[in-house]
């Protein structure tokens, strides 16, 4: 049987654009482009009215032309590769950018940037919800049951 070519969304958020040949718009070269293009507009347009903060916190205007947007968020989120400062290893740093906005670096290679989209440029939760050991509604048996605390209410059906 063959398979269908599925677009997905990388963590549940990110279309991640492939290098597909022109005439897929989904890709690099289509849809990838045409935002490309885009962010260099707007870029060039902020810059003349004087609009640093479109390149905060991380970025500068000679940064920001040289980005190459690689996906989008179904909220109007970009990372884009910086193309003008590959490492060593060929890697390329990305930028995140929030509706061409503001430049936030969110990793040195895309194993990173995956990461950072993954977390969501947030703190990690400070509270643990998981119930202690010795919960009453935590049992290490096999026919475990949660147990109500004393007064609540019932769901169950009588």
């Amino acid at each position: 049987m063959e398979s269908e070519p599925r677009w997905n969304l990388t963590v549940g958020l990110w279309l991640i654009y492939t290098p597909v040949p022109s005439g897929f718009g989904d890709g690099v070269v289509g849809r990838g482009r045409y935002l490309t293009e885009a962010l260099h507009r707007d870029v060039r347009e902020g810059r003349a009215e004087g609009y640093d903060w479109k390149i905060e916190p991380d970025g500068s205007w000679s940064i920001a032309e040289r980005l190459v947007v690689l996906a989008m968020s179904e909220n109007g989120d970009y990372p884009a590769w910086d193309t003008g400062a590959r490492d060593d290893d060929g890697e390329l740093p990305i930028f995140h950018t929030s509706r061409f906005n503001s430049l936030t670096r969110i990793g040195d290679d895309l194993y990173e940037a995956i990461e950072w989209l993954r977390q969501g440029d947030r703190e990690p939760d400070p509270i643990d919800l998981t119930p202690p050991r010795s919960h009453p509604a935590v049992s290490d048996g096999a026919d475990a049951q949660l147990k109500s605390p004393p007064g609540a209410m019932s769901m169950k059906r009588e």
